[in-house]
């Protein structure tokens, strides 16, 4: 076979190569495409909101798929200055996502000046230890300088390199760990206020700290393969393909509902504001200095107990405390602190405490209905959350408690 002939095995290899390099080439065509797409869609979708860091995000994404399809392309020149550049641009992904992670939470985009001095160290230094990467691209007039060491440069470049990985490593977890705290919080806030924390915002919180571990764990994995291994195509092309399915799989889930709440809910958001950031439900000394009297107190839980255990009022699974307050025709801080100090727990914990024992009754009573049947009837949206709040409760599974 001309195969086996040195020349065929060159032209084979060659082959191969060019066909790598086109599958490589499309991943990334991929990437960049969707993220212009969704940038695109988001200022229609979300034309009522400022979505200011997340198209930043998207554009970055996308700038750094293109510098990637730069470095790996055969005829680009200048790879080390692609490579420096999307390695830099890497230091700028977790301050963003950070800052979009607060403009979901706020439905408006932070503040950012002045800016946090250390956190804007990290990214400048992020990128100094990028210049003599940058110098290696100008291989025709610098590196030809007799005066200055070829293995010189490349020793510098090599520590620098190091040393920008160990940066890395240090920034994502302190941003995810930020993430993480918002995440609770929000998760918090959803308790005080909902009868459901499952929330297209907690849901969009999720897929950012995905996409900020995903992309912090391949970037790593892709710098330390081509400092420590000789570059493989085969490589590139899984990493590639990998960020590639993080960022559109996060994109996917923050576009499948948006995350902002309904005005209502933001003008209750902000007459509460000092209760939901300063208070847990069981600390009742905020309540020491109110002027909210002990029969007025006595007639606002009375009022909770009929809409509770008369009314059933559990049963709607859209249940928001401002429909509580309009059933009892009390307001919101009224309500909101009877349950906290009077019932010592939040809205989200009353409402599902008295969903889950009217299903313990009928799970025994009710033996030819379903789980789901009655997980529905009694408010909730879902049988998985009515599993996972029912055994969070009593330690059993519905089914469990059923035959028990």
């Amino acid at each position: 076979m001309w195969a086996s002939h040195p020349a065929g095995e060159v032209v084979a290899i060659g082959f191969r190569v060019i066909k790598v390099t086109i599958l490589h080439s499309c991943i990334l065509f991929v990437g960049i495409s969707f993220c212009l797409a969704f940038a695109a869609l988001s200022r229609t979708m979300f034309a009522r909101l400022s979505l200011r860091f997340f198209l930043l995000y998207l554009f970055l994404e996308a700038l750094n798929f293109t510098f990637e399809w730069l470095l790996v392309h055969p005829a680009s020149p200048y790879k080390a200055m692609w490579l420096a550049l999307m390695m830099a641009s890497y230091f700028l992904m977790a301050p963003c996502v950070w800052l979009f992670a607060c403009e979901i939470h706020q439905n408006k985009p932070p503040r950012i000046w002045p800016p946090a001095w250390r956190q804007t160290a990290v990214v400048a230094l992020g990128c100094v230890l990028m210049v003599p990467l940058l110098f290696a691209s100008h291989a025709g007039t610098l590196l030809d300088d007799p005066s200055i060491p070829r293995t010189a440069l490349s020793q510098w470049i090599h520590i620098t390199m190091v040393g920008a990985v160990l940066l890395f490593l240090l920034q994502v977890p302190w941003y995810l760990m930020r993430c993480l705290r918002l995440f609770r919080e929000r998760v918090r806030i959803n308790k005080f206020l909902f009868s459901s924390i499952d929330e297209p915002a907690l849901n969009a919180l999720r897929a950012l700290m995905w996409v900020m571990v995903g992309n912090g764990v391949l970037g790593l994995a892709r710098t330390l393969h081509v400092m420590i291994f000789d570059p493989s195509k085969y490589w590139e092309v899984f990493f590639s393909a990998s960020e590639v399915a993080v960022t559109l799989v996060a994109l996917y889930v923050i576009f499948k509902r948006s995350w902002q709440y309904s005005t209502e809910d933001q003008q209750l958001l902000q007459s509460l504001v000092p209760q939901v950031q300063e208070l847990s439900p069981s600390d009742n000394k905020k309540y020491a200095k109110s002027s909210l009297d002990e029969n007025t107190r006595k007639r606002v839980l009375n009022k909770i107990i009929v809409q509770f255990e008369a009314e059933k009022i559990y049963r709607k699974s859209s249940l928001k405390l401002q429909h509580l307050c309009d059933a009892t025709g009390e307001s919101a801080h009224y309500v909101s602190q009877v349950i906290n100090q009077d019932l010592n727990m939040s809205f989200f914990d009353l409402v599902n405490h008295h969903r889950i024992e009217e299903a313990k009754v009928r799970l025994k009573q009710e033996e030819k209905a379903s789980v789901l049947d009655i997980a529905l009837d009694v408010g909730f949206n879902s049988k998985s959350t009515f599993n996972k709040v029912f055994k969070t409760s009593t330690g059993q599974t519905p089914t469990g408690y059923r035959a028990g």
